[in-house]
């Protein structure tokens, strides 16, 4: 799966979550890549990233670990 796949997916699913989310992770998950160079199929900074802006890290990392948002 391409990388920035993955970033995408849990995206979709942040502003599934909670409307604006999504926005707010993009954000975070931007500057750990830009600014800090982190890869983007770096799950935990993705998972860390989700509860910077107050997901559920937990539920962030089972999420990656599934089929959810592949087809989307």
């Amino acid at each position: 799966m391409p990388l920035p796949v993955i970033s995408h997916r849990l995206y979709l699913w942040a502003e599934n979550e909670s409307s604006g989310n999504g926005e707010r992770l993009a954000q975070a998950i931007g500057h750990q890549y830009f600014e800090r160079a982190r890869p983007l199929a770096d799950h935990q900074m993705l998972c860390s990233c989700a509860a910077e802006v107050g997901l559920d890290q937990e539920a962030a990392r089972t999420y990656l670990a599934s089929d959810g948002g592949r087809d989307e």
